[in-house]
């Protein structure tokens, strides 16, 4: 081989070598995508596992947090609400039901028109009976129950309601409630792990 053949020889074969480079890193990184990928989707298998059985075992326990993140009066506007500022929330354990969350409606029950009826809806620690079960047409857990507000069941302010809570096994919650007298509500929520103090 010439002197002269030399540079470019090797010049070429620089040219390859960067080629073969530039190729193997590619690869490479196609490969770590696809892996970074994989181990993506089955975080979010686990994670939907994960709550699913959370779901059950809740529900088979009689033992279930639930967050509530949307109201939904059925003559207003629905709203977001967000548990750390708003503390909305429904507690179930065992027979007791404990709630917080307000009532936005009109109520129907007036001589002339409508009255806007806004109040709070609490209970604490009530014993109560819940109906229903598994709905497979539906493909989620349907119960219903009747509390009293504010756990008094007479006097001036007593007022039974009536609660239907739908739970899905993605940890969605839909509840609606029923107030005599008033426009029915509806409420959006989840299914959250009971921390410390809940």
């Amino acid at each position: 081989m010439s002197s002269a053949n030399k540079p470019r020889a090797a010049k070429i074969k620089n040219q390859i070598m960067k080629r073969f480079l530039t190729v193997t890193m590619l690869l490479i990184f196609t490969l770590s995508l696809s892996a970074f990928a994989q181990t993506q989707k089955e975080s979010r298998k686990e994670k939907r596992a994960r709550i699913e059985k959370m779901v059950k075992d809740g529900v088979a326990q009689k033992n279930l947090f639930i967050e509530l993140t949307r109201l939904c009066p059925i003559n207003g506007v629905a709203q977001n609400v967000v548990y750390g500022q708003d503390g909305y929330y429904i507690d179930i354990v065992g027979n007791t039901f404990t709630c917080n969350f307000p009532y936005i409606g009109n109520g129907t029950r007036v001589a002339y028109g409508n009255s806007e009826t806004n109040m709070n809806i609490n209970s604490n620690h009530q014993i109560v009976t819940y109906f229903g079960g598994w709905q497979d047409k539906d493909k989620c857990y349907r119960y219903q129950t009747i509390f009293w507000n504010d756990n008094k069941t007479e006097g001036v302010g007593s007022m039974q309601l009536t609660i239907t809570i739908e739970i899905y096994t993605d940890g969605a919650v839909l509840a609606s409630l029923t107030v005599p007298g008033k426009d029915q509500m509806s409420y959006a929520g989840e299914i959250v792990e009971r921390l410390a103090g809940k």
